[in-house]
């Protein structure tokens, strides 16, 4: 059986313990139950930024629209669109986490 990162935690959730988390994820990014890792990680880690592909997050952007960065509004973490004109994150988007 494929057990997938998100369940398996327990070999480096430790690791992110005090630290300020910025995660890079799209809707595909859930565990075998189809729970988020954002949902996961926002309840166990100090997640404090989203970064997101084309669909966004949450895949509710449609394909190839351009999106402006945003708040997700589960967690209310900002978003910050890596679609476009921004294809990696810029030193600004990173300056305020420890852990990417």
């Amino acid at each position: 059986m494929v057990k997938l990162g998100i369940e398996r935690k327990e070999l480096w959730l430790d690791k992110l313990k005090g630290k300020r988390v910025g995660l890079l994820t799209n809707p595909t990014g859930v565990d075998s139950n189809l729970n988020s890792s954002i949902d996961i990680l926002y309840k166990e880690v100090n997640l404090v930024k989203l970064f997101s592909p084309e669909h966004g997050i949450r895949g509710d952007i449609q394909a190839g629209e351009k999106v402006a960065d945003y708040v997700d509004e589960k967690t209310g973490l900002p978003v910050c669109t890596l679609y476009g004109d921004k294809k990696i994150p810029t030193e600004e988007m990173l300056s305020d986490i420890d852990v990417f």
